[in-house]
């Protein structure tokens, strides 16, 4: 099927998050195979597992607008982590699909308020100019900790991406991976 709208299809390969010198995986379905552990936000375009894009396995994660009219909406699915008390380092490693009807290129970054909106649940239309597929780590409090990826690409193909930091150390984040389209009939 021919992508109508801005869509990430996300897969992993041999877990997502390590920590430290064990490399113990964190995160729970990285390969997506199961219905367990991710939630989808219900929004008017929800995130959801796709046969249709697979890097590996049988399964991936897949959010934005696939078929039908350009709205604007955002799409994600996350995962709640905690990370070990003694951890030093943490990595995200993924593979991901990204498609866009909008064209490539980076979108400007969002301002640190539509990045919080968003975080939140709450980000308006008027906040946002350019679709985006994005990568947060939020707190517990849903305050981002940090913005691993703001970009629009329309690649179609598979791209690994990673990311390492010094690990917040006893914290629980949720990291929310999905697509934001503004509406304006470009998806």
């Amino acid at each position: 099927t021919k992508a109508e709208g801005l869509v990430a299809h996300l897969a992993t390969e041999r877990g997502v998050w390590h920590y430290g010198g064990l490399c113990e995986e964190r995160l729970v379905n990285g390969g997506f195979e199961t219905n367990s552990a991710w939630t989808f936000p219900d929004t008017p375009r929800p995130a959801g597992y796709s046969t249709e894009k697979v890097h590996s396995g049988q399964r991936s994660a897949r959010a934005g607008i696939v078929n039908g009219t350009d709205i604007y909406s955002y799409s994600t699915f996350q995962q709640i982590v905690t990370i070990p008390a003694g951890a030093t380092q943490a990595f995200l490693r993924l593979w991901w699909y990204p498609l866009s009807n909008e064209g490539a290129g980076s979108p400007a970054v969002a301002s640190p308020t539509a990045l919080q909106a968003l975080a939140e649940g709450r980000l308006a239309q008027t906040e946002l100019q350019d679709d985006a597929q994005f990568i947060l780590l939020l707190d517990e409090h849903n305050q981002i900790v940090r913005t691993l990826l703001w970009t629009r690409s329309d690649a179609r193909a598979w791209h690994q991406s990673s990311w390492s930091r010094s690990a917040p150390a006893g914290r629980t984040l949720t990291t929310p991976l999905g697509v934001i389209a503004n509406g304006n009939g470009r998806s």
